[in-house]
């Protein structure tokens, strides 16, 4: 697992890149990272303050890794 922090978010599509071909899930925290080529993204609701969860399924299937159906069932699926 590689996690990027928000500070690091504008290399996240390189980094994306750098381990496509690895078994490396890569876990992000910022606005839009699943779209942007990140397996799973913690985005902070600023209204309510929570943390909501989303999963690029396309990206964690190229990765060979398998997420628990307890994740998926609380997350949003970006494909």
């Amino acid at each position: 697992m590689l996690f990027i922090p928000k500070s690091y978010s504008k290399d996240l599509k390189e980094l994306a890149e750098i381990i496509s071909h690895t078994d490396t899930l890569l876990v992000s925290e910022c606005y839009n990272c699943a779209k942007k080529g990140s397996a799973i993204n913690l985005d902070t609701d600023l209204e309510s303050s929570q943390v909501k969860i989303e999963i690029n399924k396309s990206v964690v299937d190229k990765s060979g890794i398998k997420l628990s159906s307890k994740i998926y069932s609380i997350a949003k699926i970006i494909n």
